[in-house]
């Protein structure tokens, strides 16, 4: 029975590790749902996320390989009930726009005050700001003043 799975390896940082990844999965016909790289607290070490939607036998098959190469330090296998998702999003908004009083700025501040998630400015600048949010309320007024501001 397919399932999602949520792949993780830790790589050396080196050029084409990501497509010997992608060639093990093209091999066995697995598609990949999303994939995400980042940089790991470790330098030269990078972390690929992989999620992809098939057995648990074949999903093995595809780690015992992907464990083969040569840049993979180690590689973690996790169902979709193991995982916390919290989606995050980056805003650069302008500070004119932000604190001029207009009903959207407005709003945006007054709801962050109610919220237990409450908007994380970042930086503050002279000519804009960088925020951080994960409800949906402040990203609709946030969205605004970035149309209006």
């Amino acid at each position: 029975m397919e399932q999602e799975y949520t792949i993780s390896l830790f790589t050396e940082d080196h050029i084409g590790i990501l497509n010997q990844i992608t060639i093990i999965l093209t091999r066995r016909q697995i598609n990949i749902e999303s994939i995400t790289a980042s940089e790991s607290a470790v330098k030269g070490v990078q972390m690929l996320t992989l999620v992809v939607k098939t057995s648990a036998e074949m999903v093995q098959k595809v780690v015992r390989q992907m464990q083969k190469l040569v840049d993979v330090l180690k590689v973690f296998v996790h169902t979709s009930d193991e995982i916390i998702y919290q989606e995050i999003a980056l805003y650069k908004v302008k500070t004119k726009g932000l604190m001029s009083g207009n009903p959207a700025s407005t709003h945006c501040l007054k709801s962050c005050s109610y919220l237990k998630n409450e908007l994380c400015i970042y930086k503050l600048f002279s000519d804009f700001s960088i925020s951080r949010k994960s409800s949906s309320l402040i990203i609709v007024a946030l969205k605004l003043l970035l149309i209006s501001g």
